[in-house]
Order: structure tokens, then sequence, then C-alpha cells
């Protein structure tokens, strides 16, 4: 089976696979067996490296170096984890959010930062039920947590 998957085509796959006694003991593809199958089924999409321009020149960023994507004066950026330095790239946080970033992997904090949970050292109740971050590599920036996604953060 390939990406994209096609309702109709897996549907047919498993009929096949039923009527050449893959399926023992199952005389018909029950929604638990989709559900499950479907369930399992990982897509990953996810790029793996962003384009950054520096200067006049264009450099790539592997996804597991980035610490946390942010905003500032509407051009988002991405901090290095091992260097500390910012890129700009040419995706919103939304677009990142949606559709390039495995959200197992990052958590949107507020609505100008999204965390990358591998370099998440610590976090420290703040003002008003807000929650302080640390992440390497500026453990002394503070990255705050907005107050309605405290909850869903500490989950």
């Amino acid at each position: 089976m390939l990406k994209p998957i096609n309702n109709e085509k897996l549907r047919k796959g498993l009929e096949r696979a039923k009527k050449g006694c893959l399926l023992k003991n199952e005389t018909t593809v029950t929604p638990e067996m989709w559900k499950e199958l479907l369930g399992n089924y990982q897509f990953n999409d996810y790029k793996k490296r962003f384009i950054c321009k520096v200067g006049n020149k264009v450099i790539f960023k592997q996804a597991e170096e980035i610490a946390y994507f942010f905003v500032e004066n509407i051009i988002t950026f991405i901090q290095g984890a091992s260097t500390g330095k910012k890129f700009m790239v040419s995706h919103s946080l939304e677009e990142l959010e949606q559709q390039h970033l495995d959200l197992s992997k990052i958590y949107r904090i507020n609505r100008s930062t999204i965390i990358n949970w591998e370099h998440f050292i610590e976090m420290k109740k703040c003002n008003n039920g807000r929650l302080k971050l640390s992440t390497r590599p500026n453990e002394n920036l503070d990255l705050i947590v907005a107050g309605d996604r405290v909850s869903d953060l500490k989950n």
C-alpha cells in the first residue's frame, strides 16, 4: 500500500487478503479492523530539514537540531539547538504546525512560539497561572506558556 491511502484500494486489498486466507477466522472486514489498521499507519510527510536564509546564501537545518520556532516582527525564525543562532524560514507558524511538523515532537506554547520537546529542559510556575519554560541552548531565555495552553501542556 502506498501513500496517500485510498480507502477503496485499501478495502479491496483487505478483501483479497481475506479471500487468500491471510485473515483467518474473519468473515468480514469490521470497523474495528479499519480503526486498528489506520490507527497504526504513520504518515511521515514531515519536513526533515528546513531551508534557512543567512545573508545572501541559503543553508539547511535538520529538524532535530531546532530548539524552537518563533515569530519576531512578523518573520518566522528557528532557534538552533546546538549553536544558539537564529535563522529565518519562509513558513508561518500555522503552516509549520499544520503541515510540516510532527505534533508528537513539538508543542505550540503561545501565539508566537512552537517548542521542540527534545530540547525542553524544565518548567516553572509563573504569574497568572502561566508557565515559564527553559530550552537548550538558551536556558536563561524565558519562554512563557499562554494560560489557556498550560493544562494541555501538562497533559
